[in-house]
């Protein structure tokens, strides 16, 4: 059984006289009948310090060992004309018997071994013109000392910004060397 509860913090009326959303988290506890014993808490959320900024979080802890075993923490900013960086952090102690498709293809081959994902994701957009946008994203995993992921792109977005048009080059463990 689970149980918990969620909160919403906002600022002070604004402009408009609305107020605006902070954060909002959800915290969850774990009853586990088999084992007769409290199971992970989990505390997840978003927060809004700053207008075009944005932050994601989310923490599985378990009280019967003191260690955390899941975690994700995400910050990212956006400029009105088109910029952009993001930020994360993905840690996962024990990795699942299915997880992501690892242990299915030939590509997955060298990744038997992996017992648990401790990696970091990298993301830039840059608009170079009104409608021109060069974007650039990279993963690692510092336990297996591994480039997961590695993309750029350029796009064009329409002028009634109702349809774009780009191109990708990418590389990444799972497909190799694409481009779409």
């Amino acid at each position: 059984v689970s149980f918990g509860f969620g909160n919403r913090f906002y600022a002070g009326a604004g402009e408009g006289g609305g107020s605006r959303l902070l954060a909002d988290f959800t915290l969850l506890g774990l009853y586990d009948f088999e084992s007769r014993g409290l199971g992970d808490l989990i505390l997840d959320g978003r927060a809004y310090p700053q207008e075009r900024t944005q932050a994601r979080f989310n923490l599985s802890f378990d009280p019967n060992r003191a260690r955390a075993d899941e975690a994700l923490a995400e910050v990212s900013w956006r400029h009105p004309h088109g910029h952009g960086v993001a930020l994360s952090y993905r840690f996962l102690r024990d990795v699942p018997n299915v997880f992501e498709n690892f242990g299915l293809g030939e590509r997955w081959e060298n990744f038997h071994d992996i017992g648990r994902v401790n990696q970091i994701d990298g993301s830039l957009r840059f608009a170079i013109l009104t409608q021109w946008t060069l974007g650039y994203r990279i993963a690692y995993s510092f336990d297996q000392d591994l480039l997961i992921a590695n993309r750029g792109s350029l796009e064009y977005l329409s002028r009634c910004k109702c349809w774009s048009l780009g191109v990708e080059l990418s590389e990444d463990r799972a497909r190799g060397v694409q481009v779409k």
